[in-house]
């Protein structure tokens, strides 16, 4: 419900600390500014608020995310905001059963 409907840049992210599977994360956060360069980086929630120009110019199907993410964000045109709470990559069948389990224990 915080999250903007219409971030000022091309994208918003939402960053996670990082977890076991992803120990050197995604992107740095200085302030409010997603980068793509040196610096501490979080791991990217898979939440985040896009900007239609950011797929401007793709070829209608699928495509990875990541390469326009990181490309917007070297131009300085990524926001971005860091979540510390309770967060789960379910991405594989074991993640999935630790968030089931986390979830049945409150």
């Amino acid at each position: 419900a915080d999250l903007a409907h219409a971030p000022a840049a091309l994208a918003h992210l939402v960053l996670v600390p990082n977890p076991p599977h992803n120990p050197k994360g995604d992107f740095p956060l200085d302030g409010d500014r997603v980068g793509d360069g040196p610096g501490e980086r979080l791991t990217f929630s898979g939440i985040g608020v896009y900007q239609p120009a950011l797929f401007a110019g793709q070829t209608p199907g699928a495509f990875a995310l990541g390469p326009l993410l990181r490309a917007a964000a070297a131009r300085g045109q990524v926001s971005g905001e860091l979540y510390e709470g309770a967060w789960f990559d379910v991405g594989t069948p074991d993640r999935l059963a630790e968030a089931e389990a986390y979830l049945q224990g409150r």
